[in-house]
């Protein structure tokens, strides 16, 4: 009976074990407690920007697993669109947009993301950080925001 008991368990602990790397496989740190499609992602760098102005709305993205979705804030205005994730390749469908006025400067933000979103081929995810990139190329840096 001991030995069935101990066989069980060690059969269930391979099992878990093998899930978990499963489910990390879109990260370079295996290590990573941040999921891409269940986290929310605050931009915290963008190619073309010295920095991130102040706005209004936190400029985010969220993708949605079950629908293949994905929302966000551009800085001024929100977005939702579809995407495709295939291993670590990543692309965007079109976005549905508000198309609110802002200031320049936040303007300017939301157009490098659009930009960003339309060019992106591939992620990573190192710790707490997403990066949207188009081959080696870093075109966006997110931090998570928090686990759903």
């Amino acid at each position: 009976m001991k030995k069935i008991t101990f066989i069980l368990l060690a059969f269930t602990i391979t099992i878990g074990a093998c899930h978990q790397k499963l489910q990390n496989t879109q990260t370079k740190d295996m290590n990573a407690k941040y999921t891409f499609e269940n986290t929310q992602w605050r931009l915290v760098k963008i190619a073309g920007a010295d920095s991130i102005p102040k706005v209004q709305k936190e400029i985010f993205l969220q993708f949605n697993k079950m629908d293949s979705s994905f929302s966000g804030n551009a800085g001024c205005n929100n977005m939702t669109g579809r995407y495709t994730a295939d291993g670590n390749k990543l692309s965007f469908g079109p976005a549905a947009m508000t198309r609110m006025m802002c200031p320049p400067e936040q303007m300017n933000i939301e157009n490098l993301f659009t930009r960003a979103i339309n060019t992106t081929d591939n992620f990573i995810i190192t710790k707490e950080n997403l990066e949207l990139r188009i081959g080696t190329e870093t075109l966006a840096t997110f931090v998570a925001s928090y686990n759903k």
